[in-house]
């Protein structure tokens, strides 16, 4: 047998800090370790570790720490954040949001179909979803099973708005595009692409960004002129990429002289006046834009 000797806190620290603690049952590193040396006046700086947490009921774990009630984080989560209908992730604590422990709660819960994203970081519980829109836990599965026959390889709730109302269950939506997406992409196999607007679907991951999707439109549509390319992608997605994110991607991706109709120089000379600044030709891609 193998024994660890690790500092704890000093007896005399023990009571006042586990009063400290008992304020609240989920704490964040940061505001834990200003309360430890606050209050811990008699015990080293090497007692604040998780033997020493565990010994007085807290779990301390990377970036947070939880009371000992809770089997696990997730169980805290279950308990404290995901016991309503309605999860506004906006309202919760940025520090807790950007834990990555959450994030993978968050992501069970969507890929179980427990919550819907009903708007942007709104979740609500499947029970509420049906109370609400009618839809049930069937609805969505079917909905799910549809849009994997989709045979566009990309696509988004607005460009199979026309196609959908052969299910149905569409009236349900509500015209929810947000939700009607979240739902499609709640599922294995089905990457999505955060853009100026909403998102866009597909089923292979590796081909999932701006220059593949503009290669895609132009293969259906023929070669046309920068803003009329960017037109068609906002159009078809209902997006609100600019011209320039557009431009930036099929010359970086070397797609501009086969699929673009306008001279790149000119373009340039176009965006220069339009501006009033002066670019060199590589200035295009020294930042994103947005």
């Amino acid at each position: 047998m193998y024994a660890i000797d690790v500092p704890a806190i000093d007896e005399k620290d023990v009571v006042a800090f586990k009063e400290v603690l008992a304020i609240k049952n989920f704490w964040f590193t940061d505001e834990l370790e200003r309360e430890f040396q606050r209050v811990c006046v008699n015990s080293s700086a090497d007692a604040f570790n998780s033997a020493a947490f565990k010994r007085i009921g807290y779990s301390l774990n990377m970036g947070y720490a939880y009371n000992d009630i809770y089997s696990s984080v997730v169980s805290y989560f279950d308990a404290e954040v995901f016991s309503d209908d309605i999860v506004n992730l906006n309202e919760l604590d940025r520090r807790l949001v950007n834990l990555s422990a959450f994030n993978s709660a968050v992501y069970k819960k969507k890929m179980d179909l427990e919550y819907i994203e009903v708007a942007p970081k709104i979740l609500m519980s499947i029970s509420q979803v049906e109370y609400k829109y009618g839809i049930t836990l069937s609805d969505v599965k079917r909905l799910q099973e549809w849009v994997v026959a989709c045979e566009d390889k990309y696509y988004n709730a607005h460009s199979l708005w026309n196609t959908l109302s052969e299910l149905d269950c569409a009236e349900k939506l509500q015209n929810n595009e947000w939700m009607c997406n979240c739902i499609f992409r709640q599922q294995d196999g089905i990457a999505s692409l955060q853009v100026s607007g909403g998102m866009i679907l597909c089923r292979e991951y590796s081909e999932l960004n701006f220059g593949l999707i503009c290669k895609w439109l132009v293969e259906k549509h023929g070669s046309m002129t920068i803003q009329n390319l960017t037109s068609l992608f906002n159009d078809t997605f209902s997006t609100k990429v600019p011209v320039t994110k557009i431009a930036e991607k099929m010359k970086a991706y070397g797609l501009w002289e086969k699929f673009v109709t306008d001279s790149f120089d000119e373009y340039i000379d176009n965006l220069v006046i339009g501006t009033g600044a002066e670019m060199d030709d590589d200035d295009l891609f020294q930042e994103e834009f947005f």
